[in-house]
């Protein structure tokens, strides 16, 4: 057990001796190193069965008919997935919960200031517009490589899509034409390998709408699908949820690539039990004031990225923004929780949340954890994230409705290094970073921040090389969550050793850290 290192009084650095960086950094069935790229998920490649340890493989693609609801072409000379496509962005619970506790909720929400204001946005138009001074990352997939087997689909038949996907053989592709799709009930996948995407590539001109309580707008069901290039807005429920929380109902290796969910009521993206080895990448995921006023301050659920005892995810380069209550305690931007493992999330910019990200939720007993043998961590009952990495991130608030920006709760074997979080108003905020619960053990280094680190209920954590005071003039423009490091930012440049583990040796733009590396996310 790592020594455990309180916060103290103010300090430029906070340092504990003797880092330990040995933490499983697995990078999961659908992208790891020496195993399966981006290409893998998408081409229904190996899926691995972690009951058994071994490995499955499907056939070849079979030409059938798709009804008479949709178009269908076939290609028969789609060659494999070029790999070098997905080394621009690889480089390097089953149930709704309220969200964190918030320890000082009394007080009024301050009146936020023109610049505040001008950060609500309504349109994943204006998201783009947010991340101008973040050099474009995301590059576009080669889809004709990858498509065989083609559907294609408009607005009219909406309520035939279902029966468009159940007629679709493996690995099939449905092209959607540009439109707003009014689903009345759960667009449902239940084929291994389907591909959904804008037939056009533009994900503001394809619009899926819909939504009943207690169903998602879409659910998959099967091994090997992508979702890509399109938006899903106005759930009434969740968004899209992963699997149904059992071994026997899961869906390994799904990928979302170049998405936005705008105003979902409950999680953006909900990955359930069981269902391992997925991507999250170059998406947006967007909750407006106009939904806050919508529901009357009904928002306590407003989850982003809700990974509930699953593991090998990888989240990397999305923007998060707007997921909290107003004066309201509600769920993270992104949660790991009930058994969650080797979790990678990288270089993403969240905006304006509750909780920008937190690793673990309690050590209450709870059924629906998913419990691991061969833990570090000893005992893992109780322990609802094991692993992973959170690490080059960009945590922004500009507002008084934010307790802290990274959160490691019952969390153990986790690494938290080179993010940078920047607060405009602490008046109700808890922390910057924490590690909570007696059964807690993580790192913490190389961060960039400007509110306090803090240890909770004899929480343990390694402590390292950690800014807790930075200034303004550090960063570009604090004030719209540009936190790229300024000539000013002397105490950061070159503050740290650099950390020799994936996800470390690139800063959030891609560039390659030098030695010694800059503190925080930008290598300047």
């Amino acid at each position: 057990m790592s020594q455990a290192v309180k916060q103290g009084s103010p300090s430029r650095r906070i340092s504990s001796v003797g880092v330990g960086v040995g933490l499983s950094l697995f990078l999961g069935a659908a992208f790891g190193l020496g195993g399966l790229t981006l290409a893998g998920c998408l081409r229904i490649g190996l899926v691995e069965d972690r009951s058994s340890g071994d490995e499955t493989k499907t056939d070849g693609m079979t030409q059938v008919d798709a009804g008479p609801n949709a178009d269908t072409e076939t290609k028969t000379d789609g060659g494999p997935y070029d790999a070098d496509t997905d080394a621009d962005i690889a480089n390097d619970a089953s149930m709704v919960d309220g969200g964190g506790d918030r320890d000082d909720a009394s007080g009024a929400d301050a009146e936020r200031t023109p610049d505040a204001q001008a950060l609500d946005v309504g349109t994943s138009a204006d998201a783009a517009d947010w991340t101008r001074n973040i050099p474009d990352l995301c590059a576009p997939i080669d889809w004709a490589s990858i498509d065989e087997t083609i559907l294609h689909a408009n607005p009219n038949q909406a309520a035939g899509l279902d029966a468009i996907l159940d007629g679709a053989p493996e690995g099939a592709t449905l092209l959607l034409e540009d439109g707003s799709y009014i689903l009345s009930t759960p667009l449902t996948i239940t084929t291994r390998g389907l591909i959904v995407r804008a037939l056009s590539g533009n994900r503001e001109r394809v619009i899926l709408r819909g939504g009943a309580p207690n169903t998602p707008v879409l659910s998959i069901l099967a091994d090997n699908v992508a979702i890509a290039s399109l938006t899903i807005r106005d759930s009434v429920d969740d968004a899209i949820q992963v699997g149904l929380g059992n071994v026997n109902e899961s869906a390994h290796g799904t990928v979302f690539y170049d998405i936005s969910v705008i105003d979902s009521r409950n999680a953006d993206i909900r990955a359930r039990a069981y269902s391992d080895g997925g991507l999250i990448a170059c998406s947006s995921f967007l909750r407006t004031d106009d939904l806050r006023q919508r529901t009357g301050g009904s928002c306590a659920s407003f989850y982003g990225l809700n990974l509930s005892g699953v593991r090998d995810w990888r989240v990397e380069l999305n923007l998060l923004r707007g997921h909290n209550c107003g004066n309201l305690a509600t769920g993270p931007s992104i949660g790991l929780q009930t058994g969650t493992r080797d979790i990678q999330v990288l270089r993403n910019v969240i905006v304006d949340p509750f909780q920008g990200i937190r690793s673990g939720l309690d050590s209450v007993s709870n059924p629906d954890r998913r419990i691991y043998f061969d833990t570090p961590c000893g005992d893992a009952s109780n322990i609802d994230n094991v692993g992973g990495i959170i690490a080059n991130n960009f945590v922004f608030s500009s507002h008084s409705d934010f307790d802290t920006g990274i959160a490691a709760w019952s969390s153990c074997d986790t690494l938290i290094a080179h993010n940078t979080i920047y607060s405009a108003d602490h008046s109700r905020q808890l922390s910057s970073i924490e590690w909570r619960d007696p059964i807690t053990d993580v790192t913490v280094s190389n961060n960039l921040t400007n509110f306090r680190l803090l240890e909770r209920d004899g929480a343990q954590a390694t402590v390292e090389n950690n800014i807790d005071d930075m200034d303004a003039n550090w960063v570009v423009d604090p004030l719209h969550g540009d936190l790229h490091l300024t000539e000013a930012a002397v105490d950061a440049i070159g503050g740290a050793s650099l950390l020799p583990v994936t996800g470390c040796t690139v800063d959030i733009d891609g560039e390659t850290r030098s030695d010694p590396a800059d503190i925080g996310a930008d290598e300047r």
